[in-house]
Parts: C-alpha cells; structure tokens; sequence
C-alpha cells in the first residue's frame, strides 16, 4: 500500500515537473528597445518648454552617473505653463512592442509621454500620463494601446477617438515627456531609463 501510494505521488510530480518544463519552453521571448540615460549615450535628448511662444517656465536637464534629472519651475504667467523634454527627430519603430516601462522618482509634477508621427507641434499625437509622482523609486508598466491621440482644433486640443495602432508605432519620430497639468510649481523628474517592450510572435 505503502509503495502504490509512494509511487502515485511521484507519477503527480513527475507530470507536474513535466508541465513547468512545457510551460518555460513555450514562454514568448521578450524583445526591448531601452534608452538609458545612466550611460549618457542619450544625452542628445533636449528641453523645450512654454518660452518658445512667450512663456515663462524654467526646466534644464543634467545626468548623474546612473541617471538624467530633470528639474525647475511651471509657471502659468504669459500664456504658459509647460515644460517638456524630447528624443531628437529620428526614426522609432516601436511596432513590435506592446508596453513602455519606466523607471523614475518624481516631485511636484505628474507627467505624460508623446508619441509622435508628425514633426509639427498642432499634428495629432498619442499621449498618456505614464508617471505619477513619487518620492520613491518606481516602475510603472503601461499599454502602448491605452494611449489615446488628441489634436488641435478651434475650440483646443480634443481626443480624436482614433485607436493605436502598429502602424502608427512604425512611423514614430519623436518621443516627449511633458507635464500632465499646466499649474505653477516646482518639479524634479529624475530617469533611469525607459524601456519599449514586447513578445515575439512564435
């Protein structure tokens, strides 16, 4: 009794061994694109902020060993209101990846990720508020697919209602971090990095 018993439970692990085994080799390979600002390989990446139609809100970049900080003041005065740093013009194809992961801290602004197809600042963009701040050391994960497009129009800028798509990813050529809200205050952003990610296809 002893032995049936004995040998019954090493049937359910060997079967059960052999399911984890099946469940490793048909696990989807992660593909990633990441910008990390620790080995200044990025620092091509520049401000732009409310000053260039007359605002008055201060923000500058610098970089650590491990990281780019971003820090200064949103002010609303003169029509203003919004700081901004960007990814130089070029070409990201981002259409095999699913979701961008962040590693950051910050304090006094949440702020949102652009995506951009057009070089024109009134063109439609996908945009989404990725960072929420944090005094802390957070990653956060976000779905490429819950960015929502918005574009200008007579009466501001307005959600389209157009989905993302992997042909839009494959036409990006620009990425932009912005603050979500234009309020007065101070911020500090500082980045680890950012990361693209997906699964290839079997």
């Amino acid at each position: 009794m002893k032995y049936i018993l004995l040998s019954s439970t090493l049937m359910i692990s060997c079967n059960e061994d052999t399911e984890q085994v099946d469940e490793q080799v048909n696990e989807p390979e992660m593909v990633t694109m990441r910008i990390d600002f620790g080995d200044k390989s990025d620092e091509d990446w520049f401000v732009m902020n409310d000053d260039v139609m007359g605002g008055i809100s201060i923000g500058d970049t610098y970089y650590t060993d491990t990281t780019m900080v971003f820090e200064g003041e949103v002010s609303t005065d003169n029509s203003g209101g919004f700081v901004s740093f960007r990814s130089p013009t070029g070409e990201y194809d981002l259409s095999e990846y699913t979701q961008v992961e962040i590693s950051y801290k910050s304090e006094g602004h949440n702020f949102t990720m652009i995506i951009a197809d057009e070089l024109m600042w009134y063109s439609p963009e996908f945009r989404l508020e990725v960072i929420p701040t944090s005094t802390d050391w957070t990653t956060s994960t976000t779905s490429l697919y819950d960015f929502k497009q918005f574009a200008m129009t007579s009466s501001g800028e307005s959600e389209t209602g157009v989905d993302m798509s992997s042909e839009f990813l494959s036409d990006v050529i620009r990425l932009e971090l912005r603050n979500s809200d234009f309020a007065n205050g101070e911020f500090r952003l500082e980045i680890d990095y950012i990361e693209f990610q997906g699964f290839m296809e079997e």
